[in-house]
């Protein structure tokens, strides 16, 4: 069976910290997505209720990602999340990414 790799169609913006400043590193390609098959988060600081996990994937490029970086998904919406954990995917095959946990630091923008 072949290797597949996402489809990173969206790009990302980080900060090592709170954010504040230039970037870090950026644009770095993404996906963004909420995994159906994973329980959500249960006891969020969001109005006590249960909110789903949200997930980032990005092609492997060497940056040194860390818990708590800021992150601007897609670059320059102003959408920012937080990063909970990061994990490398498939490490040394073709299809190798980063898989990152994040959740939302500043309200729903309103997209058209």
């Amino acid at each position: 069976m072949p290797y597949y790799l996402p489809n990173f169609n969206l790009n990302m913006i980080g900060w090592h910290g709170i954010g504040v400043g230039p970037p870090d590193y950026g644009p770095v390609a993404c996906q963004i997505f909420i995994n159906s098959r994973v329980p959500a988060i249960e006891g969020t600081a969001f109005i006590g209720s249960a909110l789903p996990a949200i997930y980032v994937r990005s092609p492997s490029p060497g940056i040194a990602y860390a818990q708590n970086d800021a992150l601007e998904i897609p670059a320059g919406s102003g959408d920012r999340y937080n990063l909970d954990w990061v994990e490398y995917v498939h490490r040394g095959f073709p299809n190798e990414y980063v898989l990152f946990s994040i959740h939302r630091t500043i309200p729903w923008s309103p997209h058209p």
